[in-house]
């Protein structure tokens, strides 16, 4: 029975590898839209709206079922998608990350029985709410939502209810706690260059370790794995001088994810220098997913038979804090001589990465200091 129940196990664990992939081109095209989107510092959980989405597929029918298993790169089955949606959650998740999804719908929507029961059973609570009641249906909205645990506010304003029926929620809150800390008495001011040439002031941390680096010329940007203390790492991925984030998105078309996590092979000590920041951006998907050819949300376009008749989503809200500081006042640096320099003084691209799967549970982008989207 142990050796069955291992080899379950093994296939699961294999399965979700595979899916890991699938999650990660999703996520690194659907950054690159929301970015474009915004043209703000940005973070999004490609894991979480992957997995919002794929609860939504299963009531997709027509085109707009074709439409969602292309982006997200589903298989046709349901009972696929359902076993590949649990093997990559069990893997993915731990209590240092707060993932909560609800489905608010308007009192004159009548959504079956049977897809309610597959929403709640997937994690994505489906709640009705008196639409033409915003400010009482956004109140009642947030607070369900803080008291789920995650802890965040103003994920939906008043406005976001006027001549919707359907919105979506996912929030993402990332605890983790860097293995290597920064510590406090090595942050200094200093100037960092956004992407229109202009120079701002950023409290820049610093310090001296041993970490996975590797320069890749391939995407012209030096890449930096520092490990939570969790199954987590964060990768930074920081452009040459003179090479945009456009160009690293271009280069992304050569080069798989993978490549640039198996660069990351050599342990050098490298001096990083890295910005303190949070960044919170609460943003409407519609646009990002539209331009990836996810075309649901108007009734002419959507095809949801076994939801409701006439059902669309008028709104995707998607709101992701995450946070990068000093978690020590101790000089942790072990070295004072380096193999490699490592100065985030420019627009970089980030990564929270689950090791087992190698699936991308955040990913942003750091433009300029400073960035609350809509909060």
């Amino acid at each position: 029975m142990k050796t069955g129940a291992a080899v379950v196990c093994l296939i699961a664990f294999v399965h979700a590898q595979d899916l890991s992939v699938k999650v990660n081109n999703f996520g690194l095209e659907l950054l690159y839209f929301a970015h474009q989107d915004t043209r703000d510092n940005t973070v999004i959980s490609p894991f979480g709206v992957w997995s919002q989405m794929v609860v939504l597929a299963l009531g997709a029918t027509k085109e707009s079922r074709n439409q969602l298993d292309h982006a997200l790169r589903l298989p046709k089955n349901n009972t696929k998608v359902v076993n590949a949606y649990h093997n990559l959650t069990t893997a993915v998740l731990h209590p240092i990350i707060h993932k909560r999804s609800f489905m608010f719908y308007d009192m004159r929507v009548n959504i079956s029985k049977k897809y309610e029961m597959i929403s709640e059973y997937f994690g994505s609570m489906p709640i009705q709410l008196d639409f033409k009641q915003s400010n009482s249906a956004a109140l009642v909205a947030n607070r369900l939502l803080i008291d789920s645990g995650v802890k965040v506010s103003n994920v939906l304003i008043p406005s976001d209810f006027d001549n919707t029926t359907v919105i979506l929620t996912c929030v993402i809150k990332f605890r983790g706690s860097l293995r290597a800390s920064f510590s406090s008495k090595n942050t200094k001011l200093a100037a960092f260059y956004d992407d229109k040439n202009g120079v701002n002031a950023v409290f820049m941390m610093r310090q001296i370790g041993k970490f996975l680096y590797s320069n890749l010329e391939s995407i012209r940007s030096q890449v930096l794995e520092m490990p939570y203390n969790a199954k987590y790492s964060l990768v930074l991925i920081l452009p040459h001088i003179g090479t945009t984030l456009n160009d690293v998105y271009h280069r992304f078309e050569l080069i798989s994810l993978d490549d640039i996590l198996n660069s990351l092979v050599e342990r050098k000590v490298v001096e990083v220098e890295l910005p303190r920041f949070k960044i919170s951006t609460n943003l409407i998907l519609n646009e990002p997913l539209n331009l990836m050819g996810v075309d649901i949300f108007e009734k002419e376009y959507a095809s949801f038979d076994n939801i409701a008749p006439e059902f669309c989503i008028s709104k995707f809200v998607h709101k992701v804090v995450f946070e990068i500081s000093e978690s020590s006042e101790d000089d942790t640096r072990t070295a004072t001589d380096y193999d490699a320099k490592f100065t985030a003084n420019r627009p970089f691209v980030y990564l929270v990465i689950e090791k087992t799967t190698q699936t991308i549970v955040l990913n942003g982008v750091y433009s300029r200091p400073s960035g609350v989207l809509r909060e």
